[in-house]
C-alpha cells in the first residue's frame, strides 16, 4: 500500500509548476526559503539589488514532491542557501533529494522571524570576504577541531562558501 501512495504522489510531480526565481538573471547565490520567510527572504534580495548584489530568492510550496525543475535551476548557481525558522527542514529535505548540491543552511528557532538587515548582513558576509578571510581553526570542544574562516563565521555557518572553499 504505501508503494502504490508514493508512485502516486511522485506521480503528482509533473502537475507541479517550478517555483520562479527572483532575482538577478545573473545572479552567484540562491536564497531559499519556505513558509514565514518569505517576506524577508524577499526584501533582502530587493534590497541587495538596489547595492548591485546579484541574488536569486526561489520560495518553496511543495515538498512532498517537489517540482521537477528544481535541479535545473540549483545548477546555474554556484552557492546554494537555504533560510529557515527551524533546525535544518528543508535543508535536510533538499540534501537527500539533491546530494549533487551543497545546501548551507541559516536556520532561526527564537520564535522571532528573520528581519531583513539580518539576512542582507549573512548574504553580504558570504559574497563579499572579510579581510580575514581565509582557514584559521577554531575550537568548537576541548575533544574536536574544526576549520573555518572569517566569511563563515560571520554568516553564522561552519562552511564557507566563497572562494576559500573552507
Amino acid at each position: 500500500m504505501s508503494k502504490l501512495r508514493t508512485r502516486k504522489v511522485l506521480g503528482m510531480r509533473d502537475s507541479i509548476p517550478t517555483p520562479a526565481l527572483l532575482g538577478d538573471e545573473q545572479g552567484e547565490m540562491l536564497v531559499l526559503g519556505w513558509g514565514s520567510t518569505y517576506c524577508a527572504i524577499t526584501s533582502a534580495v530587493e534590497e541587495l539589488h538596489k547595492d548591485g548584489v546579484r541574488v536569486f530568492s526561489l520560495h518553496l510550496r511543495h515538498f512532498r514532491p517537489l517540482s521537477k525543475g528544481l535541479d535545473a535551476s540549483f545548477s546555474q548557481l554556484r552557492s546554494l542557501h537555504v533560510a529557515e525558522m527551524n533546525p535544518c527542514q528543508l535543508a535536510r529535505i533538499l540534501r537527500s533529494e539533491y546530494p549533487q548540491h551543497d545546501f548551507l543552511d541559516y536556520s532561526k528557532v527564537q520564535r522571532q522571524l528573520f528581519r531583513t538587515s539580518e539576512l542582507v548582513r549573512k548574504i553580504r558576509a558570504i559574497l563579499e570576504p572579510s579581510p580575514g578571510h581565509g582557514r584559521r581553526a577554531s575550537r568548537r570542544s576541548t575533544s574536536s577541531r574544526t576549520t573555518t574562516c572569517a566569511c563563515s563565521r560571520a554568516a553564522g555557518t561552519t562552511r564557507c562558501s566563497t572562494a576559500c572553499r573552507a
